[in-house]
């Protein structure tokens, strides 16, 4: 999956950092944390954002009804890593110049778990975001998620 196939409901600000790593999903509505400048609390209608940039003591302050909110989604993000390999071919060896050429080798896997909205991407809201180790399942992620559509009434 690309940054280009990930769809509308992909938070822009996802930044590739660690947010709840083991996975924690709260057993019972009102919940509360915090991700960067942003602190959010969800009670059983509405999402409640605090968000404090730099120097602001009193922030911005809004309330977002969860019906405005599409589903929890899960994505797996590899990261491609570029690779330069030389190639010495029969042309190359004429002209006396090496070929560059591009291939891609992957890189580390990134699961993502959000309260996607329905029209504002910068609006969806990590709940969820650690890499996977190599042989780790997919599906454990989906689990996380089910967990999160379970205590937001998304079933």
């Amino acid at each position: 999956m690309t940054l280009d196939t990930l769809g509308n409901y992909f938070p822009d600000h996802f930044d590739g950092k660690p947010l709840n790593p083991e996975g924690t999903v709260p057993d019972v509505l009102p919940f509360q944390f915090t991700n960067g400048t942003c602190t959010f609390q969800f009670d059983s209608e509405y999402v409640h954002i605090l968000n404090k940039s730099d120097g602001d003591e009193e922030g911005v302050r809004w309330s977002e009804p969860l019906s405005a909110y599409a589903d929890v989604r899960h994505w797996v993000i590899v990261q491609k890593l570029p690779k330069v390999s030389l190639n010495r071919g029969m042309l190359s060896r004429l002209l006396g110049f090496k070929v560059k050429r591009m291939s891609v080798d992957m890189g580390h896997r990134q699961a993502v778990v959000a309260l996607a909205h329905k029209k504002e991407s910068w609006m969806s809201i990590i709940l969820f975001s650690r890499e996977l180790e190599k042989e780790e399942p997919d599906e454990l992620i989906e689990e996380i998620a089910g967990k999160y559509r379970a205590l937001l009434n998304f079933n």
